[in-house]
């Protein structure tokens, strides 16, 4: 985790200030403590990262380390960083300049996620076709494109064949001229030929990195899910303990004269 020294404070509470946030900044180590605001600050540059809607804001402990706890698998692992349960449980307990340290770390790592993202204003999200110029679903509905085009002409490219086929008889000059129309006909349709092996290897590529992202976006859910049970066992034991409590209490009322 970065330090912070007392010079850099005024910058990095004055880049906050900057920051559109859904409640004015009084406290910063308590009003960041429910991880809402850190949401907000991340939604803000890099809206594709979080949903800032599904952190509600909370006063208990319990709830504001559930909402660290999924800020820490759903956003900053994909930041490549990532808060140990001692931070959060800091944080959380808003102690003293453990915000700020957290805030310098996710400025550093967004700025490098998106080094044109932190100059004041978000980043404007690009078109589906700005941002995939060539993705591979392109590419596949070219290739087959390509592949209908060769099959629907080859049977006319057969036909001319037989067509231009010298016949017993004719002059000389005529069975040469046969050649070069064939020729001619078979380069009047140069785009219709089978993808090359880079173009699918390209393709083969593209769907690996999709899969391999879809692998990863499992595997963070998969972690959420691990999260809110632990959560939903800690809360069934406390429950457990009360009932225990409350049939002790009872039973000593039961047993008085």
């Amino acid at each position: 985790m970065m330090d912070v020294s007392p010079d850099e404070l005024p910058l990095l509470y004055s880049w906050i200030d900057g920051i559109p946030l859904s409640r004015p900044k009084r406290n910063i180590a308590r009003d960041f403590s429910d991880a809402v605001l850190v949401a907000e600050v991340v939604a803000h540059y890099c809206p594709k990262l979080v949903d800032a809607h599904n952190y509600s804001a909370a006063n208990g402990l319990a709830q504001k380390v559930y909402n660290w706890n999924t800020l820490n698998v759903k956003v900053f692992r994909r930041l490549h960083f990532s808060l140990t349960k001692d931070d959060i449980e800091a944080v959380a307990n808003c102690e003293p300049q453990m915000i700020e340290r957290i805030l310098k770390l996710l400025k550093y790592k967004m700025a490098k996620y998106k080094p044109n993202g932190l100059s004041g204003e978000p980043v404007k999200p690009q078109k589906p076709e700005e941002q995939y110029p060539s993705n591979a679903k392109t590419r596949c509905l070219g290739a087959a494109s390509l592949m209908r085009l060769a099959q629907v002409n080859q049977p006319k490219e057969q036909e001319n064949r037989e067509n231009l086929r010298p016949v017993q008889g004719r002059e000389s000059r005529a069975r040469q001229a046969t050649p070069s129309k064939v020729h001619s006909s078979q380069d009047q349709y140069p785009s219709a030929r089978a993808p090359s092996p880079r173009r699918s290897q390209e393709v083969n590529f593209e769907k690996l990195r999709e899969k391999d992202a879809h692998i990863r976006e499992l595997g963070e859910t998969i972690e959420l899910l691990e999260a809110k049970v632990k959560k939903l066992e800690q809360l069934v034991r406390l429950k457990e303990h009360k009932i225990q409590v409350l049939s002790g209490k009872l039973t000593l009322k039961g047993g008085r004269p």
